[in-house]
């Protein structure tokens, strides 16, 4: 049986009952995962659902969702309500960084003023939880490791139908779901990963360059190969972009280089110096120019809230927009790589210092 796995679908396939298939990728590329594994008819799931799938086979399990899980906080923490001030936002994240980042409790209260009580309320959540026979959406995937760890017989089954693993988006994994994953992928670790070193967006919850960079250490016998080539953007921006993510100091070997054959363009890219005071601002003006000159441009122009910078310390990003790509760079020493978004295809680089080129 083959399970693929990456960060947002899960294939399974049918019949014959030895090879299935279960992918994690984005939830908005269904329709192309789907086409891209015609050949093997497989059913497309998200890896919670397969985490789910691993919690139905100990009891029936229902998932609750956000709503239900303020309710049930709501009678656990002892915090009083502020006037504009969501009080459960702060448990809700501590929730999550203690389950899909395997973190402990007690340190997680430690590090945060926001969430007294914490670790006595983590665990008489989970018993509320297990009493009543649901999960949470980060539930599903801790309950489900604990589930292969501590019972021989669901370990078994699971191991039987994910024997091989195809992983995509293995850039977004956090320590959570590459520990599932090895689990499941046991004894032989027949794992097949796909993903991008340079994009790790999901730090704060424990994701790692390192989970690629060192592949083989946590499937033992594999090999690496790097995609370096960049069909998508004009021969500078691909530049621009090796030379920036030169700075992040643990990442995949690699060359990046842009497609033989593909024409120079000297407007692909403007490099603009900025203090990180001006970034925010500096952006907006761009994006107001970009539509004054063309509407079609500004129609693909791409801001986030990621775009502003939430110190003086991650002053890095290039916005995209349509043909011409907008590259900031403020001057702060010991500043850090946010963001970099190639036509359209956002890549985020590790935490390093940056430098003018």
């Amino acid at each position: 049986m083959a399970v693929v796995v990456g960060s947002g679908r899960v294939f399974r396939l049918s019949p014959p009952p030895l090879w299935t298939a279960a992918s994690i990728a984005a939830s908005a590329v269904d329709t192309v995962m789907r086409e891209r594994t015609a050949a093997f008819s497989p059913h497309v799931r998200t890896v919670h659902s397969l985490a789910l799938w691993i919690c139905t086979m100990a009891a029936p399990t229902t998932v609750l969702d956000e709503r239900d899980v303020r309710r049930v906080l709501d009678g656990m923490v002892d915090v009083r309500p502020r006037a504009n001030t969501d009080v459960l936002a702060p448990f809700l994240e501590a929730l999550t960084e203690v389950r899909i980042g395997l973190r402990d409790p007690a340190d997680v209260e430690d590090e945060r003023d926001d969430v007294p009580g914490f670790a006595e309320v983590f665990d008489r959540y989970r018993h509320h939880l297990g009493d009543r026979g649901v999960v949470d959406f980060d539930e599903q995937v801790y309950r489900a490791i604990e589930l292969v760890l501590r019972d021989p017989a669901i370990r078994a089954e699971a191991q039987r139908r994910c024997r091989h693993l195809l992983v995509d988006e293995f850039q977004d994994l956090t320590p959570a779901y590459l520990l599932l994953l090895r689990l499941l992928a046991a004894p032989a670790f027949s794992v097949f990963g796909v993903g991008d070193d340079d994009q790790v967006i999901y730090g704060h919850v424990g994701a790692d360059p390192h989970f690629l960079v060192g592949f083989d250490s946590y499937f033992p016998t594999a090999h690496h190969h790097s995609l370096e080539v960049n069909y998508r953007c004009p021969p500078r921006v691909v530049a621009a972009a090796a030379k920036l993510l030169e700075h992040n100091h643990e990442r995949v070997p690699k060359v990046l280089r842009a497609a033989p054959g593909r024409e120079p363009s000297d407007d692909a890219l403007d490099t603009v110096a900025v203090p990180t005071a001006e970034l925010a601002r500096t952006v907006a003006a761009r994006r107001r120019t970009t539509r004054r000159n063309s509407a079609a441009a500004s129609a693909s122009v791409a801001p986030s809230a990621r775009m502003m910078p939430r110190s003086p310390s991650s002053p890095m990003m290039i916005v995209h927009a349509s043909a011409r790509s907008l590259l900031f760079e403020s001057h702060v020493p010991g500043g850090r790589i946010s963001k970099v978004a190639l036509s359209g295809s956002t890549r985020y680089g590790s935490p390093s210092s940056t430098s003018v080129w």
